[in-house]
């Protein structure tokens, strides 16, 4: 038989190793309460732009598909983005059929709608995506939107709050009251709305899937939707490198000699 002083530790040694384990496991459980005390708008923006500035480059493929009354498709695509300011989107529906191509960068755009065999080139102020794909874009926030990293652009701000454990920052962006949801840990814009004069999402984006890549905090599927026009664009990645040197006979356009070139 065993020895009375022997159980006795054995036993005492089990009770220690289970309230640790339990311990342990309330710990694990445990989650910290997202506050606001500590941090500021300035602050959340500073960090979502961070993330941003460590993207130089992208090449990619995806999936785009389009719903809309006035087109609806789905794509494969190649995205190519150079910073500062290069874009460049080439879409093909099945069996390799061209849709069409996009290029941008400050100086120039060409817009190539292969259906129609029209191109419409000019300078980047006069670009109006809605040809090429039905949905409100500004120029200046393309390299963003296509790359999935949305910064925070606000000529005013109202609030910083809590929602969904995720930041809430409110406030204008020019006379349209914006919302924007932001990951405590990552620091990236996951959902971002710009709201009609009835508090309704005129335009709204959502990110999902974010992951890790060369230090980036980037998405995998990208959704921009316009409630009011029942459009709706997503962008799924299969494929993606960053910052890697970029050829720049890549971002180049080739327009067959029968096409209608409109300058705008």
């Amino acid at each position: 038989m065993l020895n009375k002083g022997i159980l006795k530790r054995s036993a005492t040694l089990v009770g220690f190793l289970m309230i640790v384990i339990l311990t342990g496991c309330a710990q694990m459980t445990r989650t910290t309460r997202l506050s606001v005390d500590n941090v500021t708008v300035a602050g959340i923006s500073h960090r979502v732009e961070k993330n941003y500035l460590r993207l130089k480059s992208l090449k990619a493929r995806a999936q785009f598909v389009v719903e809309s009354p006035m087109m609806s498709f789905q794509a494969s695509s190649k995205i190519l983005i150079q910073k500062p300011d290069s874009l460049f989107i080439q879409l093909r529906a099945p069996f390799g059929i061209k849709v069409g191509s996009v290029f941008l960068d400050r100086n120039r755009f060409v817009l190539q709608d292969s259906w129609k065999n029209i191109v419409y080139t000019g300078e980047p102020d006069s670009l109006d995506l809605r040809k090429f794909l039905p949905i409100d874009l500004k120029r200046e926030n393309i390299l963003q939107l296509f790359s999935g990293i949305h910064l925070i652009d606000l000529s005013r701000q109202d609030s910083l709050t809590i929602d969904g454990n995720k930041y809430l920052i409110t406030g204008y962006i020019g006379d349209k009251k914006a919302k924007y949801w932001i990951d405590p840990k990552k620091y990236v814009v996951t959902e971002c709305h710009l709201l009609n004069d009835r508090g309704e999402p005129w335009i709204q984006f959502e990110y999902r899937q974010i992951e890790k890549k060369s230090r980036i905090y980037i998405p995998k599927i990208i959704r921009i939707e316009q409630p009011e026009q029942k459009t709706r664009l997503t962008i799924l990645f299969s494929s993606r490198e960053l910052n890697k040197p970029l050829n720049p006979a890549e971002f180049i356009i080739q327009i067959p000699p029968q096409s209608e070139v409109i300058e705008l």
